[in-house]
């Protein structure tokens, strides 16, 4: 039961043989959840050094930050799942064979063992791609909304030196998976907008 709940994080395990893959998944999502994590610690350097200590930024309470992108990431679970219908039902033979180039490539479960690694087709790549974004974005505003909810409470009971470390720590995964739905979503949309009208050539 557990496997089949978890499929739709599968679209993590592609053996993707283009650069793109990573870079699209990991690369640049770490680049700012790094990023995030560099301005998160000026504040506590200036306040290190003595220097003149900056407003605190409102980043878990209500109306603070996460509070405000929850706001837009609760809305696309359905844009995700529109997306996926349409890639499911979407005509045209390309959207059955291997993908040109080098295809990616995934295990599939069936009758709940694992298959060999097969080559992907765009209907595949494309379903297993807004899955796992449907997917994310639910268990995103799911921690948006335990993390606002708990986050004075947290605080309360937490030396001031944890909860620095904490906000680093919760704002960096964060950070990671918001920038990678995002970095995903523009790549769906390319494939969506574009790539699925067109037959030959590497599907990058």
């Amino acid at each position: 039961m557990l496997k089949l709940l978890l499929r739709p994080f599968s679209y993590l395990s592609i053996k993707h043989e283009d650069p793109i893959f990573t870079w699209i998944n990991w690369y640049i999502p770490g680049f700012f959840a790094v990023l995030s994590g560099f301005i998160w610690c000026i504040p506590i350097a200036v306040v290190y050094f003595g220097l003149p200590t900056p407003h605190d930024a409102d980043v878990w309470g209500i109306n603070g930050l996460v509070g405000k992108i929850q706001g837009l990431i609760q809305n696309l679970p359905g844009f995700y799942t529109a997306a996926l219908a349409i890639v499911a039902t979407f005509g045209g033979r390309d959207m059955l064979k291997a993908m040109p180039g080098k295809p990616p490539k995934m295990k599939f479960l069936v009758e709940g063992v694992l298959t060999k690694e097969l080559e992907l087709s765009r209907r595949l790549f494309l379903s297993s791609m807004f899955a796992y974004l449907t997917a994310l974005s639910f268990l995103l505003t799911l921690f948006s909304a335990i993390a606002v909810t708990l986050a004075p409470v947290v605080k309360s009971m937490t030396p001031p030196f944890f909860v620095s470390f904490l906000d680093l720590i919760f704002i960096g995964f964060y950070v990671l998976f918001l920038s990678q739905m995002l970095t995903v979503t523009g790549w769906g949309l390319y494939y969506l907008g574009e790539k699925i009208h067109l037959s030959g050539g590497p599907d990058v």
